[in-house]
């Protein structure tokens, strides 16, 4: 049996050969006005630009109708991207940093994925996943995996990725869908993946990323408690007393 990095990386190796496939099938492009902001977004949800107005405001008045911060912005190698030659797409785990009905967790939150690089304005955005509940852990000072994904094949690797590249998970959701999903990076050089798994933790797929981070977004507080240097953490702080 191989073991969960060889594992990894032929998993890799495969989704990166065939193409990425979205996790939500057809999008499904919508205005503002066809969304029911009172329920969760539907996995699969898409806003573009259109004559209505910019793609980029549209998904910023979602997040705010449904109190979403962005937790780690990164890119996602191999996705397609609307800049000429970039093999690069940004994708932001989001949650609405409330305390959930669930010991430990907080409230829902989403993947949503753009089509140009992280710090650019995209001119679609789509939810591809909704979760129900998510967790904040230290990609920095954390020493193991979280214990909700600490199961099956996806327990393994992301072990393997702390070992062996100190790899380690930021981010933690349970979907809708009643799946897992981790995100895992290295804090020094921002390499990583999000892995999405069965419950049980099987049927794990990798998908890697690159420039991730912690996003400016979060809250100071929640910055000094993942433990953020302090030149980060000031620079959270200004950019957050900035006029909205």
């Amino acid at each position: 049996m191989a073991n969960g990095s060889s594992l990894r990386k032929a998993v890799v190796a495969t989704t990166l050969a065939v193409g990425f496939v979205g996790a939500v099938g057809a999008a499904d492009v919508k205005e503002l006005g066809q969304i029911d902001m009172s329920r969760p977004i539907p996995q699969g949800t898409c806003v573009a630009d259109s004559a209505s107005g910019k793609a980029f405001d549209k998904i910023e008045a979602i997040k705010k109708a449904h109190g979403q911060t962005n937790v780690i912005e990164a890119n996602e190698v191999g996705a397609k991207s609307k800049v000429t030659n970039s093999p690069y797409a940004g994708i932001y785990f989001t949650s609405n940093l409330s305390p959930s009905s669930t010991k430990g967790f907080l409230g829902a939150g989403y993947v949503i994925s753009s089509d140009f690089p992280k710090g650019q304005k995209g001119t679609k955005y789509c939810f591809d996943y909704s979760n129900e509940m998510t967790l904040l852990t230290s990609a920095i000072t954390g020493t193991k995996v979280p214990n909700t994904v600490n199961k099956g094949e996806i327990g393994q690797a992301l072990n393997n990725a702390m070992n062996r590249a100190q790899s380690k998970v930021g981010y933690v959701a349970v979907t809708s869908q009643r799946t897992l999903l981790a995100v895992d990076f290295n804090y020094k050089t921002g390499q990583g993946a999000y892995t999405t798994a069965d419950g049980e933790g099987n049927k794990y797929l990798p998908l890697p990323l690159v420039n991730a981070e912690y996003s400016l977004d979060l809250p100071i507080n929640y910055q000094k408690a993942l433990g953020l240097l302090p030149e980060r953490v000031a620079q959270a702080d200004q950019l957050n007393r900035q006029p909205q």
